[in-house]
C-alpha cells in the first residue's frame, strides 16, 4: 500500500474528524505531490538543496519536505527516515506561511506525534514499574501487577499479575490486600475462595481500607469460613 493510501484510504479512531477532509482532497493531493517529487527528482535536486529551499520559506517545498518525513519516503536514492516530529515541524512551517494542505492536515500529524509520544512515555513508566517491583518495592508491585491484568501497556499475563499482587499485599500494600481479597471472592483470575477473601479483606480492614470492614462481613454471609485458612494466607 502506497504512502498517501495509507494516510487517507482509512478512518482513525483519533482522527476520525478529519476523514470526510482527508477523503476529499486526498486524490488531489497525490497527484499534486507525485508530480511534484518527479520534478524534483528529475531535477536533481539533493536533500540538501531541499532542505536549503525549505529553510527559505518555500511553503510548497516545506509541505513536501513535511510529508516525505512524515511517510518516510525516498528520493533520488535519499530514503527519508519516518519522523512525525520533523513531519510536524516542516508541515506547520508551511501552513504558517499559507499553503492550505497543510493547515488542513496539520492537525492529523500533531495526533499522531502525541500518539507517539505517549506511547514512549508509557515504555518509560513502565520499565520503572519493572525496576522498581524487581528492587521489592510493593508499590511498583502492586501497580505493575495491574498491568498485566488489564494488559495495560504491556502483555496481558494473569500468572505475573496474581504473584506481583500477592507479593505486595503479602508486603502489607492495603490496596493489594483488597483487590486479591475480591479476586478471592469473586474468583476473578484465580480459583475461588471465600475463606482466603476474608483472610484478605480482614488485613485490609485492619489498615482501615475504605469499605474493606463492609466486604468483611459480606464474606461471612455468603459462605461459612474457613477461619485457619483464612489466618495462613
Amino acid at each position: 500500500m502506497g504512502f498517501f493510501s495509507k494516510l487517507f484510504g482509512k478512518k482513525s479512531e483519533t482522527n476520525s474528524n478529519h476523514f470526510d477532509t482527508r477523503n476529499s482532497i486526498a486524490d488531489g493531493m497525490k497527484k499534486m505531490h507525485d508530480e511534484r517529487i518527479r520534478a524534483t527528482a528529475q531535477k536533481g535536486i539533493l536533500y540538501s538543496h531541499f532542505v536549503l529551499a525549505a529553510n527559505r520559506g518555500k511553503a510548497n517545498t516545506q509541505f513536501t519536505l513535511g510529508m516525505m518525513f512524515y511517510g518516510g519516503e525516498e528520493i533520488e536514492g535519499f530514503k527519508f527516515k519516518q519522523s512525525y516530529k520533523r513531519a510536524f515541524w516542516w508541515i506547520s512551517k508551511a501552513a504558517q506561511n499559507g499553503d492550505k494542505l497543510a493547515n488542513e492536515i496539520i492537525s492529523i500529524i500533531d495526533n499522531d506525534l502525541v500518539k507517539i509520544e505517549e506511547e514512549a512515555y508509557l515504555k518509560i513508566c513502565i520499565q520503572s514499574l519493572i525496576d522498581g517491583a524487581n528492587k521489592g518495592n510493593s508499590e511498583f508491585k502492586y501497580y505493575l501487577g495491574k498491568r498485566y491484568l488489564t494488559g495495560s501497556g504491556i502483555e496481558k499475563n494473569l500468572d505475573k499479575a496474581v504473584k506481583l499482587i500477592h507479593e505486595a499485599a503479602k508486603q502489607g500494600h492495603d490496596e493489594a490486600q483488597y483487590d486479591l481479597a475480591t479476586m478471592y471472592f469473586e474468583g476473578n483470575s484465580v480459583e475461588k475462595n471465600v475463606s482466603k477473601a476474608f483472610g484478605w479483606y480482614n488485613k485490609a480492614a485492619e489498615q482501615g481500607y475504605p469499605n474493606a470492614l463492609e466486604m468483611l462481613n459480606k464474606a461471612m454471609m455468603v459462605e461459612r469460613i474457613n477461619f485457619e485458612e483464612a489466618d495462613n494466607i
